[in-house]
């Protein structure tokens, strides 16, 4: 989770910017800028002067201008954060949604009091080499994007939520997870809503939710794997299913409960960037770099359009991804590609991401 210091509103692309991926390659831009958008050129000074204001504003989060995070990664992030913001300043423009000096400073003073007050502030930015303006420029950047995600997902109707309303449900679940699928039929055909704590304490391989009777708690469907989620939202609460083969092994799953938000609610996830919000936006905003043409000094790196991030130079040694702790329950299978459950080694082959 982002440190309390962010407020809320700026939350929103904060997952934006730290997406990685795969490396893709560019052309160089001219040596006197960091990259051009279009025909904006985003200098060096430009990211020099963002670098304070980022690092205090995202101490203690889990980007690349967390305090641990070399200076590096930081440059990317914020790199990346301008090189978006170019890209959407027409739009922005055109739509009216650039932030107001009132939004700006009203934000300030979120920072302000998640910081220890107006003078530590501004203490802690000039002992980095930063200014006020600075802050108010990163905040206007952040708030920009913001605003102009929110508009592109918000004609989210009703009638949208329906057709995905499936990708907003909560479960609530308890498994057992063996290795051996012979076994999980002995168990399966053994299982009842009263004694299966009992059965997943002494059977499941799962040490985050075995000794737990097997439950995982409510958690969103979208954070698990599909072939988990998919065979509990076609199943009915109250009934025990399976077994479930994921990449994890075999799961008996008890489903006590599939619960649903309002659209109301699930609009403004959507708005947020949660559930089809984010799937939504970055097709959006791919559409717009590409349109414009992103060229990154290699100085920075390259430039991966999908996620709209600067990524490290081919070749040079990049962080490890940053592994956020896993939902209530500990052992739920993580979402495809995640971090699996605490103890398991992930399959042949593949890396533990962050989930």
């Amino acid at each position: 989770m982002l440190c309390a210091v962010i407020p809320r509103k700026l939350r929103v692309p904060v997952a934006m910017f730290a997406l990685t991926a795969a490396l893709a390659a560019c052309s160089a831009t001219s040596p006197q800028a960091a990259a051009t958008v279009g025909d904006t050129e985003i200098a060096d000074a430009a990211v020099e002067d963002l670098l304070p204001p980022a690092r205090l504003l995202f101490t203690g989060s889990q980007t690349p201008c967390a305090e641990t995070a070399p200076d590096a990664d930081c440059n990317r992030f914020v790199l990346s954060a301008l090189i978006q913001d170019a890209a959407v300043a027409d739009y922005a423009e055109e739509e009216g949604l650039a932030p107001t000096s009132t939004e700006i400073n009203e934000t300030l003073n979120q920072v302000q009091t998640g910081t220890g007050g107006a003078d530590a502030m501004r203490e802690t930015l000039a002992e980095d080499g930063g200014t006020l303006d600075d802050m108010r420029e990163l905040i206007r950047v952040i708030l920009t994007l913001t605003n102009v995600q929110e508009a592109v997902v918000s004609d989210f109707s009703q009638a949208d939520f329906e057709a995905s309303k499936e990708e907003f449900a909560t479960i609530d679940t308890a498994h057992i997870l063996v290795s051996d699928e012979k076994k999980a039929d002995e168990i399966k055909s053994e299982a009842t809503t009263e004694n299966f704590a009992d059965l997943a304490a002494r059977y499941s391989e799962d040490p985050g939710s075995g000794d737990k009777g097997g439950n995982l708690g409510p958690i969103p469907a979208s954070s698990l794997v599909p072939e988990y989620s998919d065979a509990v939202m076609a199943g009915e609460p109250g009934t025990i299913i399976g077994p479930v083969q994921s990449q994890f092994g075999w799961h008996i799953i008890w489903i006590k409960d599939i619960t649903y938000p309002t659209y109301e609610e699930a609009k403004a996830q959507v708005q947020q960037g949660g559930a089809t919000g984010t799937t939504e936006f970055q097709p959006w905003m791919e559409e717009q770099m590409r349109a414009d043409g992103v060229d990154v000094n290699p100085r920075f790196g390259t430039f991966d359009y999908e996620t709209g991030q600067v990524m490290p130079p081919a070749g040079s040694q990049k962080p490890s991804p940053k592994v956020e702790q896993p939902p209530a329950g500990g052992g739920a299978p993580p979402a495809e590609g995640g971090q699996p459950p605490a103890g398991e080694a992930p399959p042949a082959g593949e890396a533990s991401p962050a989930p």
